[in-house]
């Protein structure tokens, strides 16, 4: 089984993760697995949210470094983490805005 890898990207406040919820619902509902990977400049709740619907999510939180620049550090990390998930699709998320020390990866 290959796995998919979806990027959501937009604006700050512009729907991503309403949009992804919806999306990985309706997954779910054909029992395909999914896990997300969220990452933030300083904070976020949204683990919360995917931690409603079942879904394993990993959080990153880049600070002052700018959050493309993180995923691109702990791609290796991060992918080894998805891959332990066993998902079929692997959604990433990053934040609406670019700022942002790298800090250790949460499995929520």
């Amino acid at each position: 089984m290959s796995l998919r890898f979806v990027i959501v990207a937009g604006p700050p406040s512009s729907g991503k993760t309403s949009v992804m919820l919806h999306a990985i619902a309706h997954l779910k509902k054909d029992r395909i697995a999914v896990a997300v990977c969220k990452i933030d400049c300083l904070e976020t709740a949204d683990d919360r949210r995917y931690r409603q619907l079942d879904i394993p999510v990993a959080i990153g939180l880049s600070d002052y470094l700018c959050p493309d620049h993180f995923y691109a550090v702990n791609l290796e990390e991060v992918w080894d983490w998805a891959i332990d998930q066993a998902p079929r699709w692997w959604w990433w998320k990053p934040p609406g805005s670019v700022t942002g020390v790298p800090r250790p990866w949460t499995a929520a």
